[in-house]
């Protein structure tokens, strides 16, 4: 007798697409790749379906959906800090423009945040900024310049921008302890999209202050 399927619950597919996120960020998948993989897990029924999009990324992926999906780890629950201020607008743009300009400290940034360096630097630091909304989209555009952004790592992150002679990514301070892969699947994200043009757009997790 064949044993019966299970459905994939909310947490389950929420891990898996922490998974791919962290894999987009190290090179191991195109954005394309994730974006297909993405829809694929998003819609999945069953458990056993949420393997296929890992087959190549790791050697048994029924061992990490049994072990770190199935029983939620100990530090995987602690939920995040980062304070969420659903009555602020926020700020919702930044510019260096041949300059620099820099946010940090105790700030409130926009459900959605613009920021453009062109031949200088922008630096974002959310490590004491308070959040407008519980998911944030931060479009960054970086032409000859760059723009920094440091995110604590108990928030999640997504980072689909594109690079042309450039770099886009997500970096872990040494200090970090906590993967991306064990973030709650409740915790506050951020989302980090636009074009590194001949620039880049550098995404530092680091510890809380």
């Amino acid at each position: 007798m064949n044993n019966p399927r299970i459905r994939a619950t909310d947490a389950e597919r929420n891990k898996v697409l922490a998974y791919l996120s962290e894999a987009m960020t190290n090179g191991q998948l195109n954005f394309a790749e994730f974006d297909e993989r993405s829809h694929a897990v998003t819609s999945a029924t069953y458990r056993d379906e949420l393997a296929t999009p890992l087959q190549d990324l790791m050697p048994n992926p029924e061992l990490f959906l049994g072990r770190e999906v199935a029983v939620p780890q100990t530090h995987a629950v602690v939920p995040s800090r980062q304070p969420i201020s659903a009555g602020d607008a926020g700020n919702s743009f930044s510019v260096a423009l041949m300059s620099g300009t820099e946010k940090k400290g105790v700030w409130t940034i926009a459900p959605s945040h613009l920021s453009i360096s062109v031949m200088g630097g922008t630096s974002l630091d959310l490590r004491q900024a308070r959040f407008a909304a519980q998911k944030v989209t931060i479009n960054a555009f970086a032409v000859m310049g760059g723009v920094d952004i440091i995110v604590p790592e108990d928030v999640r992150i997504i980072c689909d921008g594109v690079a042309l002679m450039g770099g886009f990514g997500v970096i872990d301070d040494k200090q970090v302890r906590l993967a991306m892969a064990d973030i709650p699947h409740d915790a506050p994200t951020v989302r980090i999209t636009g074009l590194a043009l001949m620039g880049g757009v550098d995404v530092r997790r680091v510890p809380r202050i």
